[in-house]
């Protein structure tokens, strides 16, 4: 089935997307984007239905059912919440939710049609803590102790300031492979500049770490040596990526695109 595949190519925001035509059949698929984190916040889930090449506008979904539910460290399952306002495609709860470490998260939508859509059970994982941030020989690094009793998935948010205007931002992942264990691990990109860095260190489940890495995989398929190419030859420069996270028709055992991403930061800032 061919699909019309949704970038992610800013974190977070799930309105910033761009869509790549993959042939010239074409089937709607429902797209899903949340997250939560270790923090009492609205949680907000975005819902929408891909359209064609044809019509760049996403059909935004208003009639779903959203229920969050949490199974506490002793095994309870229970609902969170089955109460959102909705607009605009976006289902926010309308109470704070707390997120506790340990406790496992996911969401049910239910479509019009019947299908129940259901994301994976997911940790929300212990915050590693920012220890330091540091620049130096053309690098900023961020500095943590990894833990080393099981495999983690990070993705650094570095902002670079001058005063207090953002002048850059870079999103970096990374596994503990390499470190993993190491009460000095660090995570490093090449030195953008500014009087000031700020560093948020994300705790990723797998899945939505490699819904990240490959919807940037996918992003830098894009780019063309010549920025102003219009050629369409562009967008087929190596096969898409795929772009399936923890979400499944439970109706047909089928994933569907998008993610309910459940991990915790922690935050750190620093001048230079």
């Amino acid at each position: 089935m061919k699909k019309l595949i949704y970038i992610l190519t800013c974190f977070l925001i799930p309105g910033c997307t761009q869509e790549i035509p993959l042939g010239t059949d074409f089937e709607p698929e429902i797209f899903i984007s949340g997250i939560l984190l270790n923090r009492t916040d609205y949680i907000t889930i975005h819902i929408q239905e891909t359209t064609a090449p044809d019509n760049p506008v996403p059909n935004r979904i208003n009639d779903a059912r959203v229920r969050l539910y949490t199974r506490d460290t002793d095994g309870t399952k229970r609902l969170l919440t089955g109460d959102f306002t909705i607009e605009n495609g976006a289902y926010t709860t309308t109470q704070r939710v707390i997120g506790r470490v340990g406790n496992l998260y996911w969401i049910e939508v239910e479509l019009r049609d019947g299908r129940l859509l259901m994301s994976d059970e997911e940790p929300l994982k212990t915050p590693v803590e920012v220890k330091d941030i540091t620049s130096e020989n053309g690098r900023t690094r961020v500095v943590f102790s990894d833990p080393g009793e099981e495999t983690n998935f990070y993705m650094v948010h570095f902002r670079f300031f001058e005063g207090d205007e953002v002048v850059s931002e870079v999103f970096e992942r990374s596994n503990d492979v390499l470190f993993n264990g190491n009460d000095q691990a660090f995570i490093e990109i090449p030195e953008v500049g500014g009087g000031k860095v700020s560093a948020s260190l994300l705790n990723l489940n797998y899945y939505t770490y490699q819904f990240y890495v490959n919807s940037h995989a996918q992003w830098l398929s894009q780019i063309d040596s010549d920025p102003d190419s219009g050629g369409p030859d562009r967008l087929f420069g190596t096969p898409p990526a795929d772009l399936e996270g923890n979400i499944l028709d439970t109706s047909t055992g089928t994933p569907v695109l998008g993610f309910f991403g459940v991990f915790s930061f922690n935050y750190m800032e620093k001048e230079f």
